[in-house]
C-alpha cells in the first residue's frame, strides 16, 4: 500500500433531535456501527456512527478470516487476530484526536476467538450462527460528544485512496448526515412470535456441576450463564431502541448489517488505552434493583456487606492485573479503585479499576489480546474455567462476553465486555446471561441472577421475564437452522 496522508478533517453537523430515527435513516437500509454512550455521566461521554467502509474483516466457523476491500478483492488468514495485526501494521499512525473515538476498526470479536490465543475445546462452535468476529474499517464517522452536545464528521484524509477507493468528499457525508436528521419515527414491526428461557433446573444442575469442580480445586471461580431464544425479531433498529430507553448503558452498541444483528446494553470496560495509559474496570457481584428506594436501599447494603460478592471480584481484580502485566511495564499495574457500587437500571454491580502503562513496543491491539476474553466471564483460573464453559454450557456463546469497540487509526481504543448483549441472525435473537459461581454460590439464587440480568433486554424484545414457554428451543430456531443455531441445546 502507498504511503498514506494521515491528517484529519473535521466538519460540524447538526445534533439530531431523534438519534435513532437519524441513525436509522443515516445507514439507508445499508450496514451500520454505532457505539452508544447511551446513559447519562457515562464515563466515555462519546459516541460514533460509521457507515460505508474501506474494508471489512471476518471470520466463519470452519473458513479463514477474510479481509475484503470493496471493488479491490480479499486477503486471507487462518487467523483473524493476525490478518487484524497485518492489516492495522500496514496503516500509519495518525495523530491525536480530541475525542476518545473516531475512524478506525469498530465490530465485535465473539467469544470464541479466545480459540485463536488459546488452545482451548471446540465442541460448540456448529452453533454458532453470526461470524466469530466482524470488524469494519471506517475513514469517515460521526463523533457525538455528550459532554458538549455538539455532533462532529471527522475524516481521515488519505485512508481510502491507499487502499485504492476513490476519494469521498467529507462534504457529501454532512449532506447525508442533515438529511437523516430530519427523520422523527417509523411503524412500530409485528410483535414478536415466540420465545423460550432453559428451564431453572437446567442452569440449577449446571451451577452444581461447577461447584463440584471448585470443591475438588479444579479452578477457584467460573462465570455460568444460560441462553433465551426469540423469534421474531425482524427490526434491530426497534429493539434497540427500546433497549437504550429501558437500559440506557456506558458501552452500548448496534452493529447491524445483512441479516445479522448485534444489540449491547454493557456497562462494563473490558479495555481502554489512550496513548500508553491501560485501564480495565471488572465488574463483580450484583443484585437487582426494582425502583423501590427503600428496598433498593437494602440491596445496596447487603450487596455492599457480602462476603462472598468481595471475595468473588478480588479474585477477578487479581486476574485482570495478571494479564495487564503481560503488556504492562514493570511496577505500573495498579488498583485504583478497589470495590465502588454502581446503579444500573434494573441491577446494581460492585466494579473495581485497575491500571496501567503500556511496555514499550507493545500496541493496544496487543494489550486487546492479552486481556481477552475479559476474565471477569470467565473466572480463575482462566483457561479452567474457559475449559469447564464448553463442558457445562449447552451452545456457542458467540458474540456474549465477547466485545465489541473502536481501535483508531490513532491507535487508541474502547471495548466493552459484551454482556446484556443479545445477536440476531435472521430474526432469531440469541440472549445470554449469567454469574460468577464460587463456593459459597446457591444455584437457586445463580438462577435468578441471570433473569435480573436478562430484564431489560428481553423487555426491549417484548418478551416479559417469566414468559409462558410457547415453544421448544428447535421449534424458535427452525428459521435458522441452516446456521446451526440451538441445534445441541437442550429441551426446556
Amino acid at each position: 500500500m502507498r504511503a498514506i496522508d494521515s491528517s484529519w478533517t473535521t466538519r460540524s453537523v447538526p445534533w439530531p433531535e431523534n438519534i435513532l430515527a437519524a441513525v436509522r435513516a443515516y445507514a439507508a437500509a445499508g450496514e451500520v456501527a454505532w457505539l452508544d454512550t447511551a446513559a447519562t455521566g457515562a464515563d466515555c461521554g462519546v459516541s460514533l456512527i460509521g457507515i460505508d467502509p474501506v474494508a471489512v474483516l471476518e471470520q466463519h466457523v470452519g473458513s479463514p478470516a477474510a479481509l475484503r476491500i470493496p471493488g479491490r478483492g480479499v486477503k486471507h488468514d487462518a487467523s483473524a487476530w493476525r490478518l487484524w495485526q497485518s492489516a492495522v501494521g500496514r496503516t500509519p499512525p495518525h495523530g491525536p484526536l480530541k475525542w476518545r473515538l473516531g475512524p478506525g476498526w469498530v465490530g465485535y470479536l465473539g467469544y470464541e476467538m479466545s480459540r485463536q490465543l488459546e488452545r482451548l475445546p471446540t465442541a460448540h462452535l456448529h452453533t454458532l450462527t453470526l461470524p466469530l468476529c466482524r470488524l469494519w474499517l471506517f475513514d469517515v464517522v460521526i463523533v457525538f460528544d455528550h459532554n458538549e452536545h455538539r455532533a462532529t464528521a471527522i475524516q481521515s484524509n488519505g485512508l481510502r485512496e491507499a487502499y485504492g477507493l476513490t476519494p469521498k468528499l467529507l462534504e457529501v457525508t454532512c449532506e447525508r448526515w442533515v438529511s437523516a436528521t430530519r427523520a422523527v419515527s417509523w411503524p412500530k414491526p409485528a410483535d414478536v412470535t415466540t420465545c423460550v428461557f432453559e428451564d431453572r433446573a437446567t442452569h440449577e444442575a449446571r451451577v452444581r456441576a461447577a461447584l463440584e469442580r471448585i470443591a475438588a480445586g479444579d479452578i477457584y471461580q467460573v462465570n455460568l450463564a444460560q441462553r433465551t431464544l426469540v423469534n421474531g425479531v425482524d427490526d434491530p433498529f426497534h429493539a434497540y431502541g427500546r433497549l437504550r430507553d429501558i437500559n440506557p448503558a456506558g458501552y452500548a452498541a448496534l452493529l447491524k448489517w445483512g441479516d445479522g444483528a448485534v444489540l449491547s446494553a454493557s456497562p462494563e470496560l473490558m479495555l481502554r488505552a489512550e496513548e500508553d495509559r491501560l485501564v480495565t474496570r471488572p465488574i463483580k457481584g450484583t443484585r437487582p434493583r426494582i425502583g423501590d428506594e427503600e428496598i433498593d436501599a437494602v440491596r445496596r447494603r447487603e450487596l455492599l456487606a457480602s462476603e462472598k460478592d468481595a471475595a468473588e471480584l478480588a479474585m477477578i481484580v487479581d486476574l485482570h492485573r495478571n494479564d495487564l502485566g503481560r503488556v504492562s511495564r514493570y511496577g505500573t499495574v495498579q488498583v485504583t479503585r478497589a470495590r465502588d457500587l454502581e446503579n444500573h437500571p434494573t441491577v446494581m454491580h460492585t466494579v473495581a479499576e485497575i491500571e496501567s502503562r503500556l511496555a514499550r513496543g507493545k500496541s493496544g491491539l496487543e494489550a486487546l489480546m492479552a486481556m481477552f476474553p475479559a476474565g471477569s466471564i470467565t473466572g480463575a483460573p482462566k483457561i479452567s474455567a474457559m475449559k469447564i464453559i464448553d463442558e457445562l454450557e449447552s451452545a456457542a456463546r458467540g458474540v456474549y462476553t465477547g466485545s465489541i469497540g473502536a481501535l483508531g487509526l490513532n491507535g487508541d481504543l474502547t471495548f466493552n465486555v459484551a454482556i446484556r448483549t443479545a445477536q440476531v441472525c435472521e430474526g432469531v435473537a440469541s440472549v445470554w446471561s449469567g454469574g460468577g459461581i464460587v463456593a459459597e454460590s446457591d444455584p437457586a439464587e445463580e438462577y435468578e441472577e441471570t433473569l435480573a440480568k436478562a430484564r431489560g433486554l428481553l423487555a426491549a424484545l417484548d418478551v416479559p421475564v417469566g414468559a409462558p414457554k410457547s415453544a421448544s428451543l428447535r421449534e424458535v430456531a427452525a428459521p435458522a437452522t441452516d446456521h446451526g443455531i440451538g441445534v445441541d441445546a437442550p429441551e426446556p
